[in-house]
């Protein structure tokens, strides 16, 4: 037994040693594969971190002082760097820091972005009363209705029988320097060649010009094509419209669009005034636009879109719906606490496209009497004389956008197929893609 029992031990042991090194065998592979890898990955890294594998462009580049990714930070970048705080300030945004042309602006008393009012704008803003009267839209325009015609002297004479019918009203809100842009929408939307077989009157909204040569020039355009709305002033001006004068020395009656400058705070006003003259001279008309001079409509979309819904809807006012936006306390949409107390406005649309129902245009000028005047036109008519109207719905716009880019990738990917009927552009491109839009129409339906 105990030999027996000795032999079992051995054999054991042996088994056990085998095993041990079967194990140690077993481990040694990776163990050396890892090895190797690490070595060669030593090599690689000091193989691609010597200069002789950056690039001819990279080493210039490194020359100048420009920083390398994974370099410490250049002496220059060093010496840049230590200049400045932890934070931006006031120092570095200095005016030595903005360019002429915006220093130019600001010198005539435009406004900065992140500025506070400019004193001209308070002037401006201070010189209303809280309401709109009906002094301000107090009008003898020249314009003719849907249903007259002007001659090149201004005098309206009804339209004989062989007048065509307006389908529908665009009120363009223009700045009196935008003549360039009223020139061109004349071209897409005032020429019956580009719009047959719809007929669409245009009415440009503009203000007081500060200038006398721009108010003459203003007053030229009207007689020309009879699509300025203005008022001839004789013998009435607000107190703001006089000091103005009398700084420029203008002794000659102006001609205006109301009893207002053109300035951006009188948007409110322009809105109004557009929409008084459309209830008292269109009342045939049940498309009636409001837009801005930088938006280009298709106009065969438009009036697929909106022909079949208008007549039959009241109460509606279509837009690109804004839904509670920030108010702004510095910046170029600035609001003061005393103006508006509240964190956010009600909903509203933007103003560079809104189309509303017969009812509403016939309510708005009155119902803009009982509401306190604010500056933002799209808030102001658009939230509070909406809202004070009772009983008007907001329709949200997924047609038409402020975005160019937008824009532009649908037009390019689902080219006339693009659902977008309106859009903001940059001026230069709105007539690239007015004659775009022709020439994807004609191949699509005449193919």
């Amino acid at each position: 037994m105990p030999k027996m029992f000795m032999a079992a031990k051995r054999n054991f042991r042996t088994k056990s040693l085998a095993l041990d090194c079967i194990n140690l065998n077993s481990l040694f592979v990776p163990l050396s594969a890892l090895l190797v890898f690490l070595t060669l990955r030593g090599y690689l890294e000091s193989f691609l971190n010597t200069p002789e594998s950056i690039s001819r462009k990279q080493l210039e580049l490194r020359k100048k002082g420009a920083h390398n990714p994974g370099d410490e930070p250049s002496p220059l970048e060093k010496q840049l760097y230590s200049q400045h705080g932890p934070y931006i300030t006031a120092a570095d945004m200095a005016p030595e820091s903005i360019s002429r042309k915006q220093l130019e602006l600001r010198k005539k008393g435009a406004h900065n972005p992140g500025d506070e009012p400019s004193p001209l704008e308070k002037q401006l803003y201070s010189q209303h009363g809280p309401y709109i009267t009906a002094a301000d839209m107090d009008f003898q325009t020249s314009v003719a209705g849907c249903g007259e015609s002007s001659r090149p002297d201004g005098v309206q004479q009804k339209a004989r029988q062989t007048t065509q019918t307006v389908d529908a009203v665009f009120l363009v809100c223009s700045a009196v320097q935008n003549a360039d842009r009223r020139r061109l929408v004349r071209h897409m939307y005032g020429d019956s060649h580009n719009t047959w077989p719809y007929a669409i009157k245009l009415v440009f909204l503009v203000g007081l010009a500060n200038t006398s040569t721009t108010e003459a020039d203003i007053r030229n355009e009207s007689l020309s094509h009879g699509d300025i709305l203005q008022d001839q002033m004789k013998d009435r001006r607000t107190p703001f419209c006089s000091n103005m004068a009398a700084h420029q020395s203008i002794e000659t009656p102006l001609i205006t669009s109301g009893n207002f400058v053109d300035h951006y705070y009188n948007l409110s006003y322009k809105t109004v005034l557009g929409y008084r003259w459309a209830q008292l001279h269109c009342r045939d008309v049940t498309l009636v636009a409001k837009i801005d001079d930088d938006v280009f409509v298709d106009t065969f979309k438009f009036f697929d879109y909106f022909l079949p819904i208008i007549p039959i809807r009241q109460r509606v006012i279509y837009g690109y719906l804004n839904s509670r936006p920030k108010v702004h306390r510095r910046g170029k949409y600035w609001v003061s606490q005393a103006e508006f107390s509240g964190q956010r406005y009600p909903q509203f649309c933007n103003g560079y496209f809104v189309l509303a129902t017969r009812d509403v245009i016939e309510r708005v000028y009155e119902v803009s009497r009982t509401v306190r005047y604010f500056r933002l036109e799209d808030v102001f008519t658009y939230a509070a004389v909406r809202r004070a109207m009772l009983d008007v719905q907001l329709v949200h716009l997924g047609v038409i956008t402020h975005f160019f880019p937008q824009y532009r990738a649908c037009v390019k990917d689902h080219k006339y197929r693009c659902k977008f009927l309106a859009a903001e552009l940059p001026v230069e491109r709105m007539l690239e893609y007015h004659d775009l839009a022709r020439e994807q129409r004609r191949m699509l339906y005449h193919q």
